[in-house]
């Protein structure tokens, strides 16, 4: 049986399973394993003799802030232990990275428009704008702060070990210095100075306008003026009530003693403040006796004489004219309690005018009130502001000088160029290559043969066939024969 290539479709015997069958296949597929392995291995060399390494300057600075005095006497806390968990030091930070560092840095190491690449590292950057080159190198800054710590990291990768080094300690200075810059510009102080004058000058100017309103409208004590117009109006309505009530009672009564003097009866006069005199009380009951004295005679007379005799002409004047006398009291009675009502009235008149003059009084004093009121508000709410900004320059002064120089920095570990290079690591990267290269190599070798279907054995040809096999002769003597 030779050894030529067979069509024949076969099954992966179990024998492949097999340390003996595992040797055989990575024997038969030694090219492709080497070609594989060392394909992968110069690859790997060429790569760390080509690219050029990178170097890692890294920096770690101390930020203490000064324990707020007020606060520990207050509370009676100590905030040294936690420093607030340290949620100031994001401040800090974005200082650090801010666009002000990074400039000062491009200005100080010489970053250009355009030109060479940098050995600061910033790759690839000839041609870019400065703008460009400058954020570049505030991404590629690295600065972390470790939890529940007051430690801020820095660290900068760059070609050139010597200038990395020197940029990462000269972003420490530079954040120093601008962070010193940026609270001894601080606006707020002189902003609320500003607006304290102003405010000072707006309430001077108020308060003055107030004071000749006050002038001009004679307003001393709004409140108590506008008390004393109402007791005015209500004592106004109170004396209307009681004269309306004495008018409606004085006709009730005139009334009456026009209905009895029309109806003939002079004898009972209802009782009038004009009648309820002492001395006119005594006169119509004086007048009323002497009538009924009268009457009486002459009834007496008029039983014993004629209607015609002389006395009893004589008792009929005399009665004739008391009756007269009578009725001429009664009717100046009538005529008093008339002019008392038409008084009455008048007065009712008099004060309805003066109760609507108050009322009108009233009504522009609520005007007058209501502009004082407005005037004094804004005169409130200006003060109300001065006190405000007053208290708020007195905050900025105290944050100021604190933010000057409540925090201390200090530089643990400056920067220092760097010996090996952070990335290739060539012994680890050839290392690894190595490995995957043995890995692949391993791999191929038997994918390859998994899915080679010739016959190279014995046991190929039993399992392609099914049948026993009689005998086998090897290549090297097929040859020979041949």
């Amino acid at each position: 049986m030779t050894t030529e290539p067979n069509t024949i479709p076969r099954q992966v015997p179990s024998a492949h399973g097999s340390l003996r069958t595992l040797l055989s296949i990575l024997f038969r597929r030694k090219k492709l394993m080497l070609t594989v392995f060392a394909s992968i291995l110069i690859l790997a060399v060429i790569f760390c003799l080509v690219v050029p390494p990178t170097f890692e300057a890294s920096s770690v600075i101390i930020v203490e802030r000064e324990v707020e005095p007020e606060k520990s006497m207050l509370f009676g806390l100590n905030f040294w232990k936690h420093y607030d968990n340290y949620d100031w030091l994001k401040s800090e930070i974005e200082i650090i990275k801010s666009f002000k560092v990074a400039a000062r840095i491009a200005e100080e190491f010489g970053w250009q428009e355009s030109g060479t690449q940098s050995a600061a590292g910033l790759p690839g950057d000839a041609g870019l704008s400065l703008r460009k080159k400058i954020d570049k190198f505030q991404k590629e800054l690295r600065v972390n702060n470790p939890d529940d710590s007051n430690i801020i990291g820095l660290s900068y990768r760059g070609k050139d070990p010597q200038e990395i080094a020197a940029i990462v300690n000269r972003v420490v200075q530079s954040y120093t210095d601008y962070r010193s810059e940026i609270y001894k510009e601080s606006q707020t102080y002189k902003f609320f100075e500003q607006q304290l004058h102003l405010s000072s000058m707006k309430l001077k100017e108020l308060e003055k306008n107030l004071t000749r309103y006050k002038v001009k409208e004679k307003i001393i004590s709004p409140d108590r003026q506008g008390e004393l117009l109402l007791n005015k109006l209500a004592e106004y309505q109170n004396r209307l009530t009681d004269i309306h009530t004495s008018r409606i009672a004085k006709e009730a009564r005139l009334q009456v003693i026009t209905t009895q003097v029309s109806g003939g009866s002079s004898t009972n006069i209802p009782s009038t403040e004009v009648s309820d005199g002492p001395s006119r009380e005594k006169h119509i009951a004086k007048l009323k006796d002497t009538l009924l004295e009268k009457e009486i005679a002459r009834e007496s007379m008029l039983q014993r004489f004629d209607p015609t005799y002389r006395k009893v002409v004589n008792l009929e004047n005399e009665i004739k004219t008391l009756k007269d006398k009578v009725r001429n009291e009664i009717n100046q009675i009538l005529e008093q309690e008339q002019t008392a009502i038409q008084a009455l009235m008048a007065q009712e008149k008099a004060l309805t005018r003066s109760m609507r003059s108050i009322e009108e009084e009233i009504t522009r004093f609520a005007e007058k009130e209501n502009d004082f009121e407005q005037l004094n508000r804004g005169i409130t709410d200006n003060r109300q502001i001065y006190s405000m900004l007053l208290k708020q320059r007195e905050e900025a002064r105290i944050s100021l000088a604190k933010l000057q120089s409540g925090v201390k920095i200090r530089v643990v570990n400056p920067a220092v160029a760097p010996v090996e290079a952070v990335f290739p690591k060539k012994g680890l990267f050839l290392f690894s290559a190595f490995v995957l290269g043995l890995f692949l190599a391993l791999a191929l070798a038997l994918l390859r043969d998994y899915f080679d279907h010739s016959i190279h054995s014995v046991q190929d040809a039993a399992a392609a066939t099914g049948l026993p096999v009689l005998g086998a002769v090897s290549d090297h003597q097929h040859l020979k024969q041949a």
